[in-house]
């Protein structure tokens, strides 16, 4: 598979330009061309306009088209069309009026422009509509996308030479170790467990497939070869193995295996999840995700933040005042208790199941780095022990801004425990041995020391310069965990000269180099490359809170030396709901790309999105221990409603009539008979307007800011299950991609929506090149065996988003 430039020389691509006067009958020729520089005198173009016409030899999918405009260019506007057949508009850049370009300097115009298409076709039309004051003038524009020829193998795996030829996918099923290694051995149980769970194949030993540990493959990388004579698979690490086998299993196709030879191995060595404590009910989806997720997608490290979500033996009145304070807050008695849904879930963990999680991750190789929050966001301890807090009178609560600004914790809490005090470090230490003893971490701890909101308050310290306090305080846990053979990582902001309020930045230069620093406040500053501040120090840096969604200039940061990877932060409770919705897991997977391959481009965003589509349903079926049904769909009758749906989305619902989509717009009750049982429901909708919900809280919004309507299944026996449709969550307005991120800065913690717990049913455009987007919400009914009568649908009175149904179908599983 290609992805990439298009119509980039080394493409492989073949294509055709043709440049014709808007109308594509006519044709318009440069005037010049000098240096690859297409140029067009504004007498040559008028107010007509020039198309630039692509053919390729076959359809490919064109994420971007990018365009280099002249200083002196002009535009009104600039079209992207597809001319497979009629012309149809896919992407449109709308300039500045022609009033505002004539009050700008000659020679300021121009610049770099991107227009989004996210479609296929093979022939190509570039529109361009240039205004009378200046000439037209520009290279050739640039296709980003991907001809999708197969395989297609996600993260993008660094060599892959393929053969001609296939085995069988049943040739897999006879394997061995090719060595007494205890790598290998677990590699070869987790291939025979994946093939049983994804194909019902069971394995014996046999010599098809060959496993083997080898030094000389790259850390965390690994080699396979798949010929005549069967399956080579060798790599340095666990992991690097486990990776081998997905990818092994990646490339079935047909029922078959293409002979092949790849050379995998990471961009990044450290490739992180971060996550709380999950909560005791939660444990199972932990376990599933590690091996629905993590391993296919390549990760190697889990961050776990626990604060009070554990017991601690030694302080057992932090873990009651834990559980007393977390209860008080769910109650509403209290404030929200600082990070307590996201640790446990507010609940306690014992000793014996955080050990058998952590063991159970490190088994299959991956890394764990407990995260000890320490000096600031130790509410946890605080609440047990206000006599250490670091605390003033005149602290008062502030609200913040939060398009630019993470809220800090209510001041009902004590933020920061004193580094002054003597009985802080006694208390910091046993809470790390207890986590060190039951995570038994391989090389890191993360002392966290982020938004240490409250230093140099209290009579100890309020004659101390700040930077020192801090400094005192990160090195004493330096050499803590050191006499225990561990390295330390920590937050980055506090060492951030940009942040003037924490008066700490200064410590940079004093602290230990063998220090981890993860920057997380990039998100603050789109416009500063934050890492420079930490790089000429010396220290190697990762990029916390690395949200695909937002983070700028990717390829030119991360290529930097001492840049050696990231983490994908969940800050939510660990829950499939909560990490769906908030657009996690998607995060997840397409930050992957990022980490592991130096080929990744922002500029195919829309490739990657469409590959994502195409597995996420898989990997749900996973989790829910569906892969090996079949759905059975049984569309029903909508009754006519008396508003009126746009004419687009009457159209676009045409487009598949085997799916009998007749779009409803809610208003009042819409009664759908059902009649029969269903193991599930299926309901296609979109909204005509967005709806203003709430975002960036570690607590979930309330049902009532996210609600939009209700669909209430009414069973025979006369009870009912009320399915909340929640925006940003099941629904989203029909002009928004499915995948597309939320660049704004706002959102930073939740930049992908609509993502796991819905599919894209339907993907089109409007005329005008808008995008038009019906996604299919799958609810599994809890009740399968009960008859449904009917399905009453409301858009809720609070909203004015326009909820539109479109079709709703009875469901049923056939294994």
């Amino acid at each position: 598979m290609k992805i990439g430039r298009l119509n980039a020389p080394d493409s492989g691509l073949a294509y055709t330009l043709t440049t014709w006067r808007v109308g594509g009958k006519i044709v318009c020729a440069p005037d010049e061309v000098q240096d690859g520089i297409m140029k067009w005198n504004w007498k040559t173009t008028m107010q007509t306009g020039v198309e630039l016409q692509f053919c390729f030899e076959k359809p490919v999918f064109a994420a971007s088209v990018a365009l280099s405009l002249g200083a002196d260019t002009r535009l009104t506007k600039a079209e992207v069309l597809t001319r497979d057949g009629d012309d149809r508009v896919v992407g449109v850049y709308r300039a500045e009026s022609i009033s505002d370009q004539e009050r700008r300097i000659p020679g300021s115009f121009g610049g770099d422009i991107e227009i989004t298409a996210a479609v296929t076709a093979r022939c190509w039309v570039v529109r361009l509509f240039p205004t009378l004051t200046g000439e037209l003038a520009l290279p050739e524009p640039a296709f980003y996308g991907a001809d999708f020829e197969k395989p297609v193998l996600y993260p993008t795996p660094a060599g892959i030479t393929l053969g001609d030829g296939k085995l069988p996918l049943e040739a897999l099923c006879a394997a061995s170790c090719a060595d007494d290694h205890a790598d290998s051995t677990a590699a070869l149980s987790y291939l025979r467990e994946r093939l049983l769970e994804q194909w019902q194949l069971p394995s014996h030993d046999g010599s098809c497939v060959q496993i083997a540990h080898d030094e000389d493959v790259p850390f965390d990388g690994y080699r396979l070869e798949v010929g005549r004579e069967g399956v080579k698979l060798a790599a340095s690490t666990r992991l690097g193995l486990l990776y081998g086998v997905e990818r092994l299993l990646e490339l079935v196709d047909n029922g078959g295996v293409p002979f092949c030879t790849i050379d995998d191995k990471p961009y990044k060595k450290m490739r992180g999840f971060h996550i709380g404590l999950p909560p005791r009910e939660e444990i199972p989806l932990f376990k599933k995700l590690l091996k629905v997720l993590l391993i296919p997608y390549h990760y190697n490290q889990i961050i776990i933040e626990f604060a009070g979500g554990m017991r601690f033996d030694r302080h057992p009145e932090i873990s009651e005042a834990w559980l007393e304070g977390n209860r008080r807050s769910q109650a509403g008695e209290i404030p929200d208790f600082p990070h307590g849904s996201f640790n446990a879930g507010g609940k306690l963990l014992e000793k014996d199941e955080v050990r058998d999680f952590c063991d159970y991750a490190r088994d299959l190789g991956f890394e764990l780095i407990p995260e000890v929050q320490s000096c600031g966001h130790v509410q946890y301890i605080t609440y047990a022990h206000p006599d250490i807090a670091e605390t003033d009178e005149s602290v008062t609560e502030r609200k913040l801004d939060t398009r630019d600004a993470d809220q800090p914790p209510s001041t009902y809490y004590h933020h920061s425990y004193c580094p002054s005090n003597p009985k802080s470090y006694e208390i910091i230490y046993d809470i790390i041995d207890e986590i060190v003893e039951v995570v038994r971490p391989q090389r890191f701890v993360h002392m966290g020391h982020d938004e240490i909101y409250q230093v140099g308050l209290c009579p100890r310290c309020k004659d101390i310069p700040h930077d020192q306090l801090y400094e005192k305080h990160v090195c004493a846990m330096h050499d803590y965990l050191a006499k225990k053979g561990l390295r330390m990582m920590i937050w980055a902001d506090m060492l951030q000269p940009t942040e003037k309020k924490y008066k700490t930045s200064p410590a940079i230069a004093r602290l230990p180099r063998d220090i981890v620093l993860l920057d997380f406040i990039w998100y603050f500053h789109f416009d500063l490359d934050m890492e420079d501040h930490l790089l000429p120090y010396g220290y190697e840096v990762m990029m916390g809170n690395l949200y695909s969604s937002h983070y700028p200039r990717f390829e030119r940061r991360m290529a930097k030396d001492n840049m050696i990877g990231g983490q994908v932060s969940t800050w939510v409770r660990f829950e499939e709901y909560s990490l769906g919705k908030k657009g996690k897991l998607y995060d997840l997977m397409y930050t992957s790309e990022m980490l592991w391959s130096d080929t990744y481009d922002h500029r195919v965003r829309e490739v990657y999105a469409d590959i994502l589509k195409k597995r996420i349903p898989v990997c749900r079926d996973r989790l829910h221990n569906l892969l090996h049904i079949t759905r059975r769909y049984q569309p029903l009758l909508l009754p006519e409603t008396p508003a009126r749906v746009p004419l687009a989305l009457r159209e676009a619902c045409e487009e598949v009539p085997s799916m009998m989509l007749t779009p409803r717009r809610l208003v009042g009750d819409l009664n759908v008979s059902v009649g029969g049982r269903a193991d599930a429901l299926r309901f296609v909708h979109t909204t005509l307007y967005s709806h203003a919900s709430v975002a960036e809280s570690l607590r979930p919004a309330t049902t009532n800011q996210l609600e939009i309507g209700t669909y209430t299944v009414c069973y025979d026996d006369g009870t009912e299950e009320v399915i909340s449709v929640e925006y940003d969550s099941i629904v989203r307005c029909g002009d928004k991609r499915w995948g597309m991120a939320r660049p704004e800065p706002f959102y930073r913690h939740q930049g992908y929506v609509c993502t796991w717990m819905v599919d894209p049913i339907l993907e089109t455009k409007t005329e005008a090149g808008d995008d038009l987007t019906l996604l299919s919400y799958e609810w599994i009914n809890p009740h399968p065996d009960k008859l449904i009568r009917s399905i009453v649908c409301r858009e809720n009175d609070s909203t004015a988003a326009g909820l539109v149904l479109c079709g709703v179908s009875r469901v049923n599983f056939v294994k």
